[in-house]
This record gives C-alpha cells, sequence and structure tokens, in this order.
C-alpha cells in the first residue's frame, strides 16, 4: 500500500481509497456523531462496521412467545398480566435497539475507536501502532449468520471486544493494512 498525493487539496492519502478523503469526507464514510466529535486534526475515517442483524433474533423469538401469551391474558380480562407482558417484550426489544444503534466501531488513518450505549456509554480507542493482534470469535449461530465478535488486541493488557460485526473480515483487513501503513 503507497500513499498518493491529492491533486485537488496536496495532501495524502492511501492508494486503495478512491477519492481523497480529506477534500469530501462526507461523501466517502458516514459516521456517527461520536466519532466524528473524536476526530483530531488530519484523522479521516478508514471504515466503519455495522453490527449483524442477529442482535434481533432474541426479541423476535420473545415476541413469538410473549405474543400469544398476551392476547390470551388480555382475553381472561387480566389488564395487570398483559401489561407485564408487554412491557418485558418491550424492555427486550428497546434493549436490542440500544445495543444495535449504540455500537460504533471505526477505523480512522490513526487509531480504531470502539464506543457502546447512549446514556451509560464505554469507549475503546487504540492507536494503530499499539495494536498487536485482532481475534475473530465466532459462535455456532455465528458460523451459520456469518458474523463475528472481533477483540482487538492492544499493547499491554488493553483490549476491545465488539460483537456481532457483519463484516468481519473487511473490518480485519482494512485494520492490518492501516496498521501496515502506519508503522511504514
Amino acid at each position: 500500500m503507497a500513499l498518493i498525493k491529492c491533486k485537488e487539496c496536496g495532501k495524502e492519502y492511501s492508494d486503495f481509497l478512491d477519492d481523497c478523503p480529506n477534500c469530501d469526507r462526507a461523501k466517502y464514510v458516514q459516521s456517527s456523531l461520536y466519532i466524528n466529535q473524536q476526530l483530531v486534526p488530519g484523522e479521516y475515517l478508514i471504515y466503519k462496521c455495522k453490527i449483524h442483524w442477529q442482535i434481533w433474533i432474541l426479541p423476535i423469538i420473545c415476541s413469538l412467545v410473549f405474543g400469544p401469551i398476551i392476547l390470551g391474558v388480555f382475553l381472561l380480562g387480566e389488564r395487570g398480566g398483559v401489561f407485564l407482558c408487554a412491557f418485558i417484550l418491550f424492555i427486550i426489544w428497546l434493549s436490542a435497539y440500544i445495543r444495535y444503534t449504540g455500537t460504533d466501531l471505526a477505523i480512522t488513518n490513526k487509531r480504531v475507536i470502539c464506543k457502546f450505549g447512549f446514556i451509560w456509554r464505554k469507549s475503546y480507542e487504540i492507536h494503530l501502532d499499539k495494536i498487536e493482534g485482532v481475534i475473530l470469535e465466532q459462535s455456532v449461530l455465528g458460523r451459520i449468520f456469518d458474523c463475528a465478535s472481533v477483540v482487538i488486541r492492544g499493547v499491554g493488557t488493553s483490549s476491545a471486544p465488539v460483537p456481532y460485526i457483519l463484516d468481519f473480515r473487511e473490518f480485519k483487513q482494512k485494520l492490518m493494512m492501516e496498521c501496515e501503513s502506519y508503522r511504514k
């Protein structure tokens, strides 16, 4: 991988990119507000991961189980039971939604940024020169649905685990390419 000098802005960027990310960053990769706020001058987004749809399996199964129960309890006239079952189902769907929309994983030209949650937030930022390796963990469902949990190992004991990554092979490839170019 080599660096190319942009004809418009004069800044260097990786040759595997089609366009200069410094000139038109919004056209290149859409990122979350959190990731945009974390970028420092001269840093740009290379790749952003998405969470696999597998995260919705538990809420769907629970809906199939609780749906008939809610209907049966409603027909019996037990309003309290209907409310309780509907509330439990709502919490399960809300939990999956927060996990799905509140997880960000991005590779920039300088570091990897991982963020989890909305109100309660946990984030990891590991500089590319501090990354020792990437571990992919796949469960049986992960093998069936082609997704994996990614654990980014940093120097020392730091690690950033991110479950249910959709394009985990592409993420790992881009991360390794970016680490190599950063170290040169």
